[in-house]
């Protein structure tokens, strides 16, 4: 799959299911990031919202396995996470940023 066939979603996509949807929280420590909810079997991407000092994925079905890519800066050197995840009530605790260069974070998304 080729990241520049992902797209971007609205909540509104899972109206259909019947799986109950939750808020679903990340946390990054210390780490300013931007955060991205990756579902892989509808190719689409949501980006969190930043709420205080963690982050919020809106209206997520429960039990969906996703990939959550993490985005920041540390001394004006872009790091990069990418962490596979299954959506609970749970606050997931999100670590592991590396540096990286462009040509790995697109080899990256075109893993997926």
């Amino acid at each position: 799959m080729s990241a520049s066939k992902f797209g971007w979603i609205n909540c509104d996509r899972f109206w259909e299911t019947k799986d109950p949807k939750i808020d679903y929280y990340a946390e990054t420590g210390s780490m300013t990031s931007k955060l991205y909810l990756v579902f892989e079997d509808i190719n689409s991407i949501m980006p969190a919202t930043q709420e205080g000092d963690r982050y919020v994925f809106r209206n997520i079905p429960l039990g969906r396995k996703v990939k959550i890519v993490g985005i920041g800066y540390i001394n004006k050197t872009p790091q990069l996470v990418v962490t596979n995840s299954k959506v609970s009530k749970s606050e997931l605790q999100i670590s592991g940023f590396k540096p990286f260069k462009l040509d790995e974070l697109k080899k990256e998304l075109n893993s997926f």
